[in-house]
């Protein structure tokens, strides 16, 4: 039973998620004041669909800090 449910195509998504877990993300790594600028440049009007998403990565990083007490941005 077990054989089959670790197939071929299991097995690679089972070691890119542990391999993946333990890595830190990009945003996580950024530095304070970098993400604290970058932020800062999503309040306007005229923001690109991709700008958007890249505000929103930078919004739940802030989140993220703050809930450790960093308040950055």
């Amino acid at each position: 039973m077990l054989k089959r449910c670790l197939s071929k195509v299991h097995i690679p998504l089972l070691i890119s998620a542990i391999l993946l877990s333990g890595c830190n993300s990009k945003w996580e790594d950024m530095p304070d004041d970098e993400l604290a600028a970058k932020s800062s440049d999503c309040y306007g009007d005229s923001l690109s669909t991709a700008m958007i998403q890249v505000c929103k990565n930078y919004e739940r990083e802030c989140e993220r800090r703050r809930s450790n007490g960093i308040y950055v941005c």
